[in-house]
C-alpha cells in the first residue's frame, strides 16, 4: 500500500496513513501541498497482482490525512505519472505516459481534474517513436511541457518543449539539439520576456554528459545554448531566474566536488561558478 507519513518541525510524527486495497502494485510517488492546506498524492496502481494494467492513481487527503477522493486513470495498458501541480482555479494538471492507445510505444499523457478529481480534459500526443514528459507549468495562456522524444533507434532523447492552450490543445512544440537523457532532472522556468530557460544534460562524449543551459523566445524558438562541463559527467541540473535577469543553474557534477552552482548573465555567460563536496 501507499504509506503516507506527516512531520512536525522538528521531525516528530504528526499522523501517518496507508492507502490501498489487498493487491500489491499501490505505491506512491509524490506529493504535493494544496491550497486548501491538505495534500494531494499521485503514484500508480493495479487491480491484480499479475498482468493487469497499472493506472494513473490519485489521492486527496486533508490537512490531518483523512482521505477526502481516490481516483485512478487509465487506459487499456500501462500509464504512469511525472509530474502534479495544482492550477490557479483549485484543480490539478499532470503530466505523465501512456501506452493504451499506441502500440509498443509511451507517449506523453497530459490530463486536467478539478478540485474534486472530475476529468476535464486529457491529451495524448508525440511522434512515431518514444515520448516521454517530465514537467508542466501554468503560464498566461495555457502550459508549457518539458520532454523528450528520441527515435526507435536512438539511445538519448532530444529535448521537447510543447507549449498548450488552457484545454491543453497543441499551438507549438519545437525540440533542441542536444542530446537529453530520459533520466536527467531537467527544469524549465518562463523568463520576465515571456520566454523560457531551460536546464538539461547534453551528451558530449561516450558516457559523458554535461550540463545544458538553453533559452528561447515566448514561441519556444531558441536564442542561444550554453553547455557547462569538466572531464566527467554532470547531470541532476536544476535553473531559476536570479533577481538581476541571468540566471542560477544548479546540479551534480563528478568532474569537480559533488555540487556545481554556476552563475550566468541574461546571454547564459558565466559571471562565477562554486562547486561544494558532499555525499
Amino acid at each position: 500500500n501507499a504509506f503516507v507519513l506527516k512531520t512536525g518541525p522538528t521531525g516528530s510524527e504528526q499522523w501517518n496513513s496507508t492507502f490501498g486495497g489487498i493487491f500489491s502494485g499501490n505505491r506512491a510517488v509524490s506529493v504535493l501541498q494544496t491550497s486548501d492546506g491538505g495534500y494531494l498524492i499521485a503514484g500508480s496502481s493495479s487491480a491484480c497482482r499479475n498482468n493487469c494494467p497499472v493506472d494513473v492513481w490519485l489521492i486527496k487527503v486533508s490537512l490531518q490525512g483523512q482521505e477526502q477522493w481516490n481516483l485512478t486513470l487509465g487506459g487499456t495498458d500501462n500509464e504512469e505519472v511525472e509530474f502534479i501541480r495544482q492550477t490557479a482555479d483549485g484543480g490539478y494538471i499532470l503530466i505523465g505516459n501512456t501506452n493504451s492507445y499506441y502500440v509498443g510505444s509511451f507517449k506523453i499523457w497530459f490530463m486536467k481534474v478539478d478540485s474534486n478529481g472530475n476529468m476535464q480534459w486529457n491529451k495524448t500526443f508525440g511522434g512515431t517513436g518514444q515520448d516521454k514528459a517530465y514537467s508542466v507549468n501554468q503560464v498566461p495562456g495555457g502550459y508549457i511541457i518539458a520532454g523528450g522524444t528520441k527515435s526507435y533507434d536512438a539511445v538519448y532523447s532530444d529535448y521537447w518543449l510543447v507549449k498548450t492552450d488552457t484545454k491543453g490543445e497543441v499551438q507549438w512544440n519545437n525540440t533542441f539539439r542536444g542530446i537529453i537523457s530520459y533520466d536527467s532532472a531537467d527544469s524549465i522556468q518562463q523568463t520576465h520576456d515571456g520566454g523560457y530557460i531551460i536546464a538539461g544534460i547534453t551528451q558530449s562524449g561516450v558516457h559523458h554528459n554535461d550540463f545544458l543551459l538553453v533559452k528561447t523566445d515566448s514561441n519556444g524558438k531558441e536564442q542561444w545554448y550554453r553547455t557547462f562541463g569538466g572531464s566527467n559527467i554532470e547531470f541532476n541540473p536544476s535553473v531559476r531566474l536570479s533577481p538581476d535577469g541571468g540566471y542560477i543553474l544548479g546540479g551534480v557534477t563528478l568532474s569537480f566536488d559533488n555540487y556545481w552552482l554556476i552563475k550566468t548573465d541574461e546571454d547564459g555567460n558565466v559571471q562565477w561558478d562554486r562547486t561544494f563536496e558532499g555525499s
